[in-house]
């Protein structure tokens, strides 16, 4: 709005104050630096439109580089010179061919996702603007606006040298988009001419809205639950309940800037309310330059988990120098986020793993589900502790012997069970599956295995060709019977993550799905598939368009559809 007003009143004050905010706000995240430059970049070529002069224009563009300059030379001065490998992994994108193809884009699918349809929608009307710009000036701001961030983002040949740079924040040029407006814009516009014409342009108009609303309506449900779930009113200074007595006890008798470790939803609130340091965040929410935030992660979960001994406790205690350890079991249920996964059912157990260490902890805080620890041993205690791992134990039974080796060579899937392998539509199944660690990863970010079921006599005698996909879907809705679904999970549901399972054993799980109760009374193939999984998935356009897409695996198992099973 500064940079914008700045044009109609070019005075220095205002330029003054676009510099402090600017340097202020990049200092707290580069979105900002990079919205600011995106601006620029429209305001330049199309400065008649917003109201600058040359000189105007030029001043606001050297305030600008100014403030980057500034943000950039103490960015650089406290980098750690390396990239957060979490931010920097490949995530949300498009790619034309395959996985790992150079050519992709800012997946709009995950824009979609993130964003809701109504953004979506929004985006989509860009091109609407070009048939008002000459009536309307906010028609041709809003194109202005949008052509940067559309030709960085949507673009194949700039998004890959960018995202090489930037990782997942590439994602964030479309958030420049002024879509609301926009949509705003073009559907006005579209009513007002369609008032002024005949029948044919109000049919037409009409089509148009309805297929908009249409488009965007499936989307509705996710935002307006999100805006149900927002809290209006008095901005809240800490949490309720036993989280806000423990926040209490954290600022009145820990000392500022005392290492905490605990669960990364927890930390993610003691970072929010308190002055203390956290050794790790949920989904590593932390600074792209930090070249630590992966290993810490890693450590603190094998130091907050039931599957890991006393050991591994230690030496995260040495590595972060962790002054306070906080067991939070008053979460409802479990929490299953991005390398943030938490069980406070296992809170009991960690008790005794932090009770029974030679007196190197003792408890300073307790209230009926949160229990803080204090750090007061030497580091040198002899471990009391060593946990039950029931995942290694053998298991007995008939299997289907799968082998491949996945994700490289790092993980295969060994064998798979389903219980029972005969089963009627809408019913509730076991699933058994064998991993093995061939060796460890490289990069131990999560897992994630795909099991699809699929009618193999269908699709062995059906055509493949752009859009198979559309016509497959259309026919299972139409017919009410499904050729193909899929479950997705992550092994263990992250809480006995791959960096934690022996290297040459066998780890084994067993998880309940319930069938579909729209399927065809026929035996359906089991193909597996296990992948690193990104923060924000990425597609292919295969994916869109194929019924042989990206997340086809193995097969590996069957099981059959009846309409009446005797048992």
């Amino acid at each position: 709005v500064l940079c914008l007003g700045y044009g109609g009143i070019p005075k220095h004050r205002r330029l003054v104050a676009i510099i402090v905010i600017l340097v202020g706000g990049s200092v707290m995240h580069l979105d900002v630096l990079m919205h600011a430059g995106l601006m620029i970049a429209a305001l330049i070529p199309f400065r008649r439109t917003f109201g600058f002069t040359g000189a105007a224009m030029w001043r606001l563009a050297l305030a600008s580089t100014l403030s980057a300059a500034i943000v950039l030379a103490w960015k650089l001065s406290t980098s750690y010179g390396g990239g957060n490998a979490i931010h920097l992994h490949p995530q949300g994108l498009l790619y034309f061919m395959k996985m790992g193809d150079p050519n992709f884009i800012t997946s709009p699918i995950e824009i979609l996702r993130k964003y809701s349809l109504v953004f979506l929608g929004g985006v989509l009307m860009v091109p609407g603007l070009l048939l008002i710009r000459r009536h309307r000036r906010y028609a041709r701001m809003c194109f202005a606006l949008s052509l940067p961030p559309i030709l960085l983002a949507l673009n194949p040949w700039v998004t890959p040298f960018l995202s090489e740079r930037m990782g997942y924040l590439v994602q964030r040029f479309v958030l420049n988009i002024p879509a609301f407006v926009i949509t705003v814009l073009v559907l006005g516009s579209f009513v007002s001419w369609a008032q002024r014409g005949g029948v044919l342009k109000k049919i037409v108009v009409i089509t148009v809205v309805f297929a908009w609303f249409k488009f965007i309506w499936l989307g509705m449900g996710t935002l307006t639950a999100d805006l149900s779930r927002t809290r209006f009113g008095a901005p809240v200074l800490r949490p309720a309940g036993e989280m806000g007595r423990m926040m209490d006890f954290v600022n009145e008798r820990i000392p500022e800037g005392a290492v905490v470790l605990s669960d990364p939803m927890t930390s993610y609130m003691l970072s929010a309310y308190t002055d203390v340091k956290v050794v790790t965040l949920v989904n590593q929410h932390a600074n792209p330059n930090d070249v630590h935030a992966l290993e810490r992660v890693v450590f603190a979960r094998q130091a907050m988990s039931v599957f890991t001994s006393q050991i591994e406790l230690m030496e995260t205690v040495r590595r972060f120098g962790v002054h306070y350890v906080v067991l939070n079991g008053s979460f409802k249920r479990s929490i299953h986020e991005y390398m943030a996964d938490w069980n406070p059912e296992f809170v009991p157990a960690l008790h005794k793993k932090f009770e029974d260490f030679a007196g190197a902890f003792r408890r300073v805080h307790r209230t009926e589900g949160i229990s803080i620890y204090r750090f007061q041993g030497s580091g040198d205690e002899e471990p009391r502790w060593f946990p039950i791992v029931p995942f290694l134990d053998p298991v007995e039974g008939i299997f289907d012997v799968c082998g491949a080796v996945d994700i490289g060579d790092f993980v295969e899937v060994e064998k798979i069970r389903v219980d029972p392998q005969t089963a009627v539509p809408g019913e509730k199944i076991e699933i058994t599956v064998v991993y093995r660690k061939v060796r460890d990863l490289a990069i131990p970010l999560p897992l994630r295995l795909y099991l699809r079921f699929e009618n193999s006599e269908y699709f062995e005698s059906s055509r493949s060709f752009p859009g198979d996909k559309f016509l497959r879907r259309y026919r299972e809705r139409r017919d009410a019977a499904f050729q193909r679904f899929r479950i997705d999970r992550t092994p263990f549901e992250g809480l006995y993550t791959a960096d934690m399972w022996p290297v040459g054993h066998s780890v084994h799980e067993t998880f309940s799905i319930r069938l579909p109760t729209d399927l065809h009374e026929t035996r359906y193939e089991i193909l597996y598939r296990i992948e690193p999984y990104p923060l924000i998935p990425n597609f292919t356009l295969r994916d869109l368009l194929f019924n042989d897409d990206s997340f086809v695996g193995r097969p590996c198992s069957e099981i059959e559809i009846r309409n009446t099973v005797t048992r």
